[in-house]
């Protein structure tokens, strides 16, 4: 699975974003910003949470490409939105791979800022990669529920 997320987060910053983006080893974050967390749920047949982990700064860029306005400008509430979007996008995506996609659920996108990591009680890591531009780094992690 993570040479699909590979993919799939490819082309969707590409095609969204005009970002090219390339896998890595290392997530690198400033200890003195922010991480934000887009995440969403998959239900039914298969239980499990996509997330992106990146830095405010990826989020602010793809607000700010996405909404047409300076990075400056990009309100919270429109990174967030960035963050949520793509995520449901590379989400959606990754549903698809799952040979019970058909009877599975996506739920809206959600965002939280953070210091740490997302943890779900019960759960796998399944897949994961990392991506850079720049300076910057990302995460797209995939998690199984028990």
């Amino acid at each position: 699975m993570e040479a699909e997320i590979i993919q799939y987060t490819k082309e969707v910053w590409q095609s969204i974003l005009e970002i090219e983006v390339e896998t890595t080893d290392v997530f690198k974050s400033s200890e003195i910003e922010k991480t934000l967390l887009g995440f969403i749920q998959i239900t039914g047949a298969w239980n499990g949470t996509i997330s992106i982990h990146c830095s405010a700064s990826v989020a602010r860029r793809a607000a700010s490409v996405m909404f047409g306005i300076e990075e400056a400008k990009a309100s919270m509430e429109e990174i967030q939105d960035a963050l949520g979007e793509l995520t449901n996008m590379v989400g959606g995506n990754i549903k698809g791979l799952l040979p019970e996609h058909q009877q599975c659920q996506l739920s809206l996108p959600a965002c939280a800022i953070t210091d740490h990591q997302l943890y779900i009680s019960d759960s796998t890591e399944v897949a994961k990669a990392v991506f850079c531009y720049g300076d910057q780094s990302f995460v797209v992690s995939v998690q199984k529920r028990s």
